[in-house]
C-alpha cells in the first residue's frame, strides 16, 4: 500500500501480509473495497434519531445549582430541549448532547447561542466555557455486509455503527480486536491455517447484528417517549406527569445500563472452530446473564479467594482447565498442543463450585476467554486441537 501525506508530495510505501481497517464510520478502506452497511440507516425519533449537537464544555457551577447528587450521566426531559450529558472529570467538564430541531443548523449557532441551549437544559443561567463543538447523527443500527476481503479485515465502527445507547459500540469494537488479534497472531506464527481468519467474520458479524439490535431498542425506549405538554406546569397535573415520566425514565435507565446479558452473553455456537454441544440455550436477554460453560460462550468466572480471580490463573493464550476428579490427566492435550505450536497453560484447581459450573473436568479455553471444548477425556486431543485452530472444521 502507498500512503500520501496530506498537503505534501511525499509518499510512504508499506508492504504487509495483512491490513486491518479500524478507520471509523466513514471507513476509507471499507468504501474502497465496495463493502456496504446493512440495517437501519437513520431512524427519526423525538430524540436519539437525527442530527445531534455536541458541546465539550467546562461548567463547575453546574454542581452548585443542580439540586441532585453528582452523577456520571444527566438527562434533561422537557418539550423545549431534550439532552443528555456525561461528566468527564467529575469536577466541571462535560460532554453535552442535544438534538437539533427542524430548522436549526450548526453553522447558524453561535457559541453564545450554544451556551444558551445548555442553560435551557440546566434551567439556570450558569456560566460556562465551550471547549469544542460538533455534530453527529443518531438513529443508526448498521452492520457491514462483510468484515473481510481477502487479507484485509475491518473492525469497530468501520463495520458496525450504533446509536450510542448502552455504550455498546466501544464494547463491541474491543471484542472485535480481541477476536481477530489472537487468530491473526496464530496464523502469522504459523500455528494455524489462513482459514482461522475466516472465522472472524463468522463469529463477530452475528454478534454485531445482535448488539446493534439491543442498542436500537434502548434508543427507541428513550427517544420515542415524548414529554407531555404540561410536564413542567406548577400544578397537581404537572406533578403527576413528572412522577410518571420519572418512573419511566428510571426504569429505562436500569434497562439501558444494567445489561450483563449483552456484555457477557454473546455466543459463537455455530462457529466451525467451536466443538459445540447443541444443548438448549437460555433466552438472550440484555438484563440477564446466567453463567454457562457450554463451548461457544465466555468462560464463567468465580473468585478463588478474596484476592484471586479464576481469570488471573488463565494463560496469556490458551488454557487447559483441569478440575479433579477426572478419568484422564489431560496429558494428551499438552502433547498435542506442543506439536501444534500452541502456547497452552495448564491450570489445576480442585473447587466444588467450579466443577458444578463447568460440569466437565477438562475445559479448553481460547485466548479471548471463550470456551472451545469441554469433556472428560483427552483421547481425541489431536483432533480437538486441530479443530480449534482451524485445521479441520467442527462436525455438526
Amino acid at each position: 500500500m502507498t500512503a500520501s501525506q496530506v498537503g505534501s508530495e511525499s509518499t510512504r510505501s508499506v508492504r504487509a501480509k495483512y491490513l486491518i481497517g479500524g478507520d471509523g464510520a466513514k471507513s476509507f478502506i471499507r468504501r474502497t473495497l465496495g463493502i456496504r452497511y446493512q440495517g437501519d440507516g437513520g431512524a427519526v425519533r423525538d430524540f436519539f434519531g437525527g442530527k445531534m449537537f455536541a458541546l465539550y464544555l467546562r461548567c463547575p457551577q453546574f454542581y452548585e445549582v443542580v439540586p441532585f447528587a453528582p452523577a456520571w450521566m444527566n438527562v434533561a426531559f422537557n418539550p423545549e430541549r431534550r439532552a443528555f450529558m456525561a461528566a468527564v472529570d467529575g469536577k466541571g467538564e462535560f460532554a453535552f448532547h442535544t438534538q437539533l430541531k427542524e430548522g436549526e443548523s450548526e453553522d447558524d449557532i453561535s457559541d453564545a447561542q450554544a451556551l444558551k441551549m445548555f442553560q435551557t437544559v440546566v434551567g439556570y443561567p450558569v456560566e460556562g466555557e465551550i471547549l469544542s463543538r460538533g455534530t453527529w447523527t443518531a438513529g443508526f443500527a448498521l452492520v457491514a455486509e462483510k468484515f473481510q476481503a481477502g487479507r484485509i479485515f475491518l473492525g469497530g465502527d468501520a463495520v458496525h455503527l450504533f446509536t450510542p445507547a448502552g455504550g455498546l459500540g466501544y464494547n463491541t469494537a474491543v471484542d472485535d480486536a480481541v477476536n481477530l488479534g489472537w487468530k491473526l497472531a496464530s496464523v502469522v506464527k504459523g500455528n494455524a491455517p489462513s482459514f482461522l481468519l475466516d472465522t472472524y467474520e463468522l463469529e463477530r458479524r452475528p454478534v454485531a447484528v445482535r448488539n446493534t439490535g439491543f442498542a436500537r431498542a434502548f434508543a427507541e425506549s428513550i427517544g420515542n417517549y415524548v414529554p407531555k405538554p404540561d410536564i413542567e406546569a406548577d400544578s397537581d397535573l404537572g406533578s403527576d406527569l413528572r412522577r410518571e415520566a420519572g418512573a419511566y425514565l428510571e426504569a429505562h435507565g436500569r434497562s439501558e445500563f444494567n445489561i450483563p446479558g449483552v456484555t457477557f452473553g454473546a455466543r459463537y455456537d455455530h462457529s466451525p472452530i467451536i466443538l459445540a454441544e447443541g444443548e438448549g440455550r437460555a433466552p438472550d436477554l440484555p438484563e440477564v446473564y446466567v453463567p454457562n460453560a457450554a463451548p461457544g460462550g465466555r468462560a464463567p468466572h468465580i473468585w478463588l479467594n478474596s484476592q484471586t480471580s479464576l481469570f488471573d490463573r488463565f494463560g496469556f493464550e490458551w488454557t487447559l482447565l483441569r478440575l479433579r476428579p477426572s478419568s484422564s490427566p489431560g496429558t494428551e492435550f499438552v502433547t498435542a498442543a506442543r506439536m501444534a505450536g500452541m502456547d497452552l497453560t495448564v491450570v489445576d484447581i480442585k473447587e466444588d463450585q467450579l466443577r458444578a459450573i463447568y460440569r466437565e473436568p477438562l475445559v479448553l479455553i481460547r485466548p479471548d476467554q471463550v470456551i472451545a471444548w469441554r469433556g472428560d477425556g483427552d483421547g481425541d486431543a489431536v483432533q480437538i486441537i486441530e479443530t480449534v485452530l482451524g485445521h479441520i472444521p467442527a462436525k455438526r
